[in-house]
C-alpha cells in the first residue's frame, strides 16, 4: 500500500480551491457596490460601453480586412493566384501590387488602376520594415478604395511587396460593417451608417435618423462615413441590472472552470508525487538488483580463482555464475529497451514469424530456470498464422511474463498459443495469489511492483524493478496487439499477448 500523501497536498488543494472563490466573492461585492452607484455613474458606464461597442464594430471590421490581406500576403505574384483569391474573396473587386512610388506593376483586370498615392507607400514600406503590418484605405479616383498594405516578397530574398485590395465602398460596408451590427447590437442599440456631409443614412435600424444618435465614431475603413448608435428600450439602471447578471453569470462559469482546473492540478500534482515515489522505489529496486548478481558473481568468481572450490561443486558454481550473469543481463536490457520506446528510438525490424516457434525456443531455454526455482513448465502450442513482427521483441516479451510468472505465481507456469479470427494469442499462466480486479490493468504501468501477501500473512519481497509487463505493454502495441491480464479459475493469473495478423 502506499505510504500516506503529505499534508502539504492538502493545504495545496486548500488554496487552489481558495483561488477558485475568491475572485467569484471579490467580482460579486465589486458587481453589488456598483449597482448602488448614483444615475450619474451608470449612465458614464452606458456611455463608455456604447463607445465600446462603436469600437468593436470597427475592430471587427478591420479583422475581416486583416484576414483578407493574410490571404492576399501568401497568394504568389501570378494571375492565376489573383484569380483564386478573388474567387475567395467577392467582396474585394480587384488587386494590385505597386512599387515603391505606388505605382501599379500588375493587378487584376483589363485597366490599370489609378496609382496609390506615394507618401502612403513610403509609410507602410516603412511600417513593415520594423514588424508592424497596417491595412490604410486610400480613396481612388474612380470612387472605389484600395485597402492597401505592405507584405513580404514573393522569394525569401525578395524585397517587401505594396499589395491593395480593391473593394466597391458600399460593398465593404455589406460585408465588414452591417453584418456585425446587425448579428449583434439588435434589439438593445439602434444604428445607422451615414456620410459625414449628409443626415440622411446609407444603412440603418428602422426610423433611425442622424438626430437621433447618441454616439457616433469614424469607421476605420471606410473614410467619410461613421456609425451613430443609440440604446432601444430599457434604461441605464436596467442595462445595468442586466450586465450585473451577465456579468455574475460569467464568473460563476469561470469559477467553475477554475474549480475544475485546481482539481485537475490537484490531481495531477498527487499523481507526480506517487511517480516520484515509484521512481525512487525504481532507482532502489535497481540498485539492489545489480547488487545481488554482482555480489554473487564476484564470490563464486573469486572462489574459483583461488581453487576453494572441490573439483565435485565446479560444476554447480559455474552454472550460478551463468545463471546470475543472464538474469544481470536481462535487467539491464530491460531498462535500456524501456528507456528506448519511452524516447521513441526503439526500432521493430518486422519479418513474418511464427509465434509457436517463438514460445518452444523460450520455454525450452528457460525451462532450466524455472525448475530451478522449484517451478514446472508446460507449453500447448497450436499451429497457428505467422505474424509481422520483431523475433527479438517478442523473444523478449515471453521471457519477461514467464519471469513474472516464476516471481509472482510459483509453481506451474504454463504457456499456451492459439488462434482467433484476427490475431494470434500468446498466453502465459501462473498459479499464484491473483491480482486484485482493481489492479489488472497498474500491473502494466512503469516502476509498478505489486506485492501479494502470502498465506502466512507476509509480504512477499519479489525481486524486479517494475518495467518487466510495462515492456510487454510497449512490445505489444509497437506490434499493433494488446496484452491483458485476466484472473484464473481456482487461482492464479493469466496474461495474454495479442498479435494481429493483418497487420
Amino acid at each position: 500500500m502506499s505510504p500516506p500523501l503529505p499534508s502539504s497536498l492538502g493545504r495545496l488543494a486548500g488554496a487552489l480551491f481558495a483561488l477558485a472563490l475568491v475572485p467569484a466573492l471579490a467580482f460579486a461585492a465589486m458587481q453589488i457596490f456598483v449597482q448602488s452607484e448614483s444615475e450619474r455613474q451608470l449612465a458614464d458606464l452606458r456611455n463608455e460601453q456604447l463607445e465600446g461597442l462603436l469600437f468593436w464594430v470597427n475592430q471587427n471590421s478591420w479583422d475581416t480586412a486583416s484576414v483578407w490581406a493574410d490571404r492576399l500576403a501568401r497568394s504568389g505574384a501570378s494571375p492565376d493566384d489573383a484569380t483564386r483569391f478573388l474567387q475567395d474573396t467577392p467582396a474585394v473587386r480587384s488587386v494590385l501590387e505597386a512599387d515603391s512610388t505606388g505605382t501599379p506593376v500588375q493587378w487584376s483586370g483589363d485597366e490599370a488602376p489609378p496609382p496609390v498615392p506615394e507618401a502612403v507607400a513610403q509609410r507602410l514600406l516603412a511600417q513593415h520594415q520594423v514588424g508592424y503590418r497596417k491595412i490604410e484605405p486610400v480613396a481612388l479616383e474612380d470612387g472605389t478604395l484600395a485597402l492597401t498594405f505592405a507584405a513580404d516578397g514573393v522569394a525569401p530574398d525578395a524585397p517587401p511587396r505594396l499589395l491593395a485590395m480593391i473593394v466597391e465602398p458600399d460593398d465593404l460596408l455589406d460585408t465588414a460593417v452591417l453584418p456585425t451590427l446587425r448579428d449583434q447590437l439588435r434589439g438593445s442599440v439602434a444604428f445607422g451608417i451615414f456620410r459625414e456631409d449628409d443626415p440622411s443614412p446609407v444603412a440603418s435600424t428602422p426610423g433611425f435618423a442622424r438626430v437621433n444618435v447618441e454616439h457616433e465614431a469614424g469607421l476605420w475603413l471606410l473614410p467619410g462615413h461613421v456609425a451613430g448608435i443609440r440604446p432601444e428600450g430599457a434604461s441605464a439602471e436596467a442595462s445595468m441590472r442586466r450586465r450585473l447578471w451577465q456579468s455574475l453569470l460569467l464568473i460563476g462559469g469561470v469559477t467553475a472552470g477554475l474549480g475544475v482546473g485546481a482539481l485537475l492540478v490537484w490531481r495531477g500534482v498527487r499523481r507526480e508525487i506517487e511517480v516520484a515515489r515509484l521512481r525512487e522505489d525504481f532507482v532502489s529496486n535497481v540498485s539492489h538488483e545489480l547488487r545481488t548478481p554482482l555480489a554473487l558473481i564476484r564470490m563464486y568468481a573469486e572462489s574459483l580463482q583461488q581453487g576453494r572450490v572441490p573439483e565435485a561443486k565446479r560444476p554447480r558454481y559455474y552454472d550460478t555464475l551463468v545463471a546470475e550473469s543472464e538474469r544481470l543481463s536481462r535487467l539491464v536490457g530491460n531498462v535500456l529497451q524501456y528507456n528506448r520506446f519511452e524516447r521513441g528510438t526503439a526500432t521493430v525490424d518486422r519479418s513474418p514469424v511464427d509465434v509457436s516457434e517463438i514460445a518452444a525456443e523460450i520455454a525450452d531455454r528457460y525451462r532450466p530456470v524455472v525448475e530451478r526455482d522449484g517451478g514446472t513448465l508446460e507449453v500447448d502450442l497450436e499451429d497457428v498464422p505467422t505474424v509481422a513482427g520483431d523475433r527479438d521483441l517478442l523473444s523478449e516479451a515471453l521471457v519477461n511474463l514467464i519471469d513474472n510468472a516464476v516471481k509472482y505465481g510459483g509453481g506451474a507456469v504454463e504457456v499456451a498459443t492459439r488462434a482467433t479470427e484476427k490475431a494470434v494469442v500468446l498466453e502465459v499462466a501462473d498459479r499464484g495469489s491473483g491480482i486484485d480486479t482493481a489492479d489488472l490493468e497498474r500491473v502494466f504501468e512503469p516502476f509498478v511492483r505489486l506485492q501479494p501477501e502470502s498465506d502466512d500473512g507476509l509480504v512477499h519481497t519479489a525481486k524486479g524493478t517494475g518495467l518487466g509487463l510495462a515492456l510487454v505493454q510497449r512490445v505489444a502495441v509497437s506490434h499493433n496487439g494488446s496484452v491483458t491480464a485476466t484472473a484464473r479459475d481456482g487461482g492464479g493469473t493469466v496474461f495474454h499477448l495479442s498479435l494481429p495478423t493483418d497487420a
